[in-house]
């Protein structure tokens, strides 16, 4: 039992050095994703007293989750760090690759409900670089996925907009052109009063430039709300240079080693003892 529990603590002790199991540096990020609610134009600009929490929802959190485990952030991260040759990997494709960042990255959901990025690399700089660079991304990703709504509400407001305001200026040219050939005057509402073909032409252009007035002021302040300086996370620990390494930890595999070696020795003397005895009565 002693030699074989020597010699396969020394083979561990020989397998855990830094040349032969490299380490492993650990670095995380931590942030909670932003409410999207509050850069809604409704909640900007006050429309209808909406008041909204500044943090995101489950939901929010959930489609986070989605976008940091997405196929498309681990090919972009394989690509812009040039994984493999920093894997020093040879076979052709994402596939063993993508495995391989695959199990040095991890996206979870603490006990705070907030969003933890954790990445293993054996370089504690590029681990940090990466934990910063695959945060970007997924509020990259995110913010466009938000924008994109907005843009189509955006455009639509817009195009209406301009097509009301060309309806608006051929309907004053007509009311120019009318008043110039008919007396009128207006009361002191400021309503006109003469003739009636004029009074609705007045009427009608009133209303076409109220209409188009609050389609402008709506498209602005879509056109506001997309902005892209308005938070979508809030970072609660950004991504540091470990000073240690996170793994192997070398006592543990050795001391683990020579438990299960002891174990595994002692059982099977016990079972040729046994074999022994049953032997000896036979």
């Amino acid at each position: 039992i002693l030699i074989f529990c020597s010699v396969t603590v020394l083979l561990s002790v020989i397998i855990t050095l830094p040349a032969i199991m490299k380490p492993y540096y650990f670095s995380k990020m931590t942030f909670y994703p932003a409410n999207p609610a509050a850069n809604d134009r409704s909640v900007m600009f006050n429309v209808g007293n909406v008041v909204v929490d500044n943090f995101g929802s489950k939901d929010d959190v959930n489609r986070f989750l989605s976008i940091a485990n997405s196929k498309e952030l681990n090919k972009f991260m394989v690509d812009s760090f040039k994984l493999r040759e920093h894997y020093n990997i040879k076979e052709p494709g994402y596939y063993y690759v993508s495995r391989e960042f695959s199990g040095n990255y991890k996206a979870i959901k603490n006990d705070l409900g907030a969003i933890e990025l954790q990445i293993y690399d054996t370089d504690p700089v590029l681990a940090a670089q990466m934990a910063k660079t695959a945060v970007n991304k997924i509020d990259k990703i995110y913010r466009q996925i938000l924008s994109e709504n907005k843009r189509s509400t955006y455009e639509v407001m817009s195009n209406e907009a301009e097509w009301e305001g060309r309806e608006l200026r051929k309907l004053a040219s007509q009311l120019d052109s009318m008043k110039k050939i008919t007396t009128y005057n207006y009361d002191k509402d400021g309503n006109l009063v003469g003739n009636e073909k004029l009074r609705m032409l007045d009427k009608e252009f009133q209303n076409l430039n109220t209409y188009v007035s609050t389609l402008f002021s709506i498209s602005n302040q879509y056109g506001l709300s997309m902005s892209d300086k308005y938070p979508s996370i809030y970072v609660v620990e950004d991504a540091a240079v470990a000073e240690k390494k996170a793994k192997p930890i070398r006592w543990l595999i050795v001391l683990c080693t020579a438990i299960g070696s002891f174990v595994a020795a002692s059982a099977v003397i016990v079972f040729i003892e046994l074999l022994q005895h049953v032997k000896l009565s036979d």
